[in-house]
C-alpha cells in the first residue's frame, strides 16, 4: 500500500494545537441513565441518614469529599464512620424534589435535589449537590454538599396566639441600644432605631418568627421570657448557634 505523505511540521503543529483546545462534547444521558443517577443519588444521602453504611461503601468513590451544611468536611473514611453514628436512631421520611441531571464531561455529572426529612412532628429542608461518576453499569458519588434550606415555621391563627398586648414595650440589647416592639393586628413588629419595622409572625407560645430570610440565609426567631407573675421580661433572638437577649425597658 503506498504510504501516506508525512504532513509538513507547520501543518502538524496546528492540527495538534487544535486538539489540545478544543475538547470533544460531553456525552448526554438517556432517560435510564438520568433514573439511574438520581436514584443513586436518593439512595447515597438517605444511607448517608441512616446508616447504611453497606450502599455507601458500594456507591462511594475513593477519594470522596462530603461538605455538610455545618461546614464539616469530611473524606470517605469520615463520611461512613458519620453515617454509622445514625444507625438505630428512628430513621427520617425523605420527600424529593426539583431534581436535575447535568453532564459535565464523558461519564461524569452533578445532579441536584431539595429534600424535606421528617422524623415526628420535626422537619428539616436541604438542598443536595452530588458529583458522581459512572462505575459499570451504575454510578457511586465523587463529591458531595448539603445547604440547610430555609424554611418558613406554620403560624399560628389570632385566636391561637392570644393578645399581642403582653409584648409591646421597649427592649435593650446587650450593646445598650433599644428597640420597640408594636402590636399590629393579629402579629408584632420590631421596630429599630432607624424606624425600620421587621415584621414578626406566631408560631408558638411567645414564640414569634421574622416573616424573610437574612442576608445570610437564615430564619430568625424571637422567644420571650416571662417571670413568675407572667410579665414578659426579655425578648431572646435565635438564629442557628446563637441567642441574644434584650431585657425588657421597665
Amino acid at each position: 500500500m503506498r504510504p501516506l505523505p508525512r504532513p509538513a511540521p507547520l501543518l502538524l503543529s496546528l492540527l495538534l494545537a487544535a486538539c489540545a483546545t478544543v475538547p470533544s462534547p460531553p456525552r448526554g444521558t438517556s432517560p435510564s441513565d438520568a433514573d439511574g443517577v438520581l436514584a443513586t443519588q436518593r439512595g447515597w444521602w438517605r444511607a448517608l441518614a441512616t446508616g447504611d453504611t453497606a450502599f455507601l461503601e458500594a456507591h462511594s468513590a475513593q477519594p470522596l469529599t462530603l461538605t455538610l451544611s455545618s461546614g464539616l468536611t469530611l473524606d470517605r473514611a469520615a463520611a461512613i464512620a458519620q453515617s454509622l453514628s445514625f444507625a438505630g436512631s428512628s430513621p427520617p421520611a425523605f420527600g424529593w424534589s426539583e431534581e436535575t441531571v447535568r453532564v459535565v464531561a464523558p461519564g461524569v455529572v452533578v445532579a441536584t435535589t431539595r429534600s424535606t426529612e421528617t422524623v415526628g412532628l420535626t422537619s428539616s429542608a436541604y438542598r443536595y449537590l452530588t458529583v458522581l461518576e459512572r462505575e459499570g453499569a451504575g454510578w457511586r458519588v465523587l463529591s458531595a454538599q448539603s445547604t440547610r434550606d430555609a424554611v418558613f415555621t406554620p403560624r399560628l391563627t389570632a385566636a391561637e396566639a392570644g393578645p399581642m398586648g403582653d409584648y409591646v414595650g421597649e427592649y435593650r440589647g446587650p450593646r445598650g441600644g433599644t428597640v420597640r416592639v408594636v402590636a399590629r393586628d393579629s402579629v408584632l413588629a420590631m421596630v429599630e432605631p432607624s424606624g425600620r419595622e421587621l415584621r414578626m409572625e406566631p408560631i408558638g407560645p411567645s414564640l414569634f418568627e421574622f416573616d424573610y430570610v437574612s442576608p445570610g440565609g437564615m430564619i430568625i426567631r424571637i422567644a420571650f421570657a416571662r417571670d413568675a407573675n407572667g410579665r414578659v421580661t426579655s425578648a431572646n433572638r435565635l438564629i442557628p448557634g446563637s441567642i441574644t437577649t434584650l431585657v425588657r425597658v421597665p
